[in-house]
């Protein structure tokens, strides 16, 4: 059991990480003066305002023992830790 929550942290991981290298990479295609790609293979995409914001630590939890203080525990880490980055939006 603990490989198989470990191999769905590492493809949850690497999912988050993509998004984000991808987010990035059309808003470098982005002009800064036009809100939204006119032509190319981005065609319709526009520049996303953004910040990352993860906690100091990783999550921790385990898969077989999961309950719903498990689950406010997060949120509650979540919400300091967007909190401390001090970023509206």
């Amino acid at each position: 059991m603990h490989l198989a929550s470990r191999i769905m942290e590492i493809v949850v991981n690497e999912t988050v990480n993509n998004d984000i290298a991808r987010m990035k990479d059309i808003n470098c295609q982005v002009p800064k003066i036009s809100d939204i790609i006119k032509r190319g293979v981005h065609s319709g995409k526009k520049r996303i305002k953004f910040k990352i914001i993860r906690p100091q630590r990783d999550l921790s939890v385990k898969i077989d023992k999961f309950q719903k203080k498990d689950i406010e525990k997060m949120i509650d880490l979540g919400k300091i830790t967007a909190k401390q980055s001090s970023w509206s939006y």
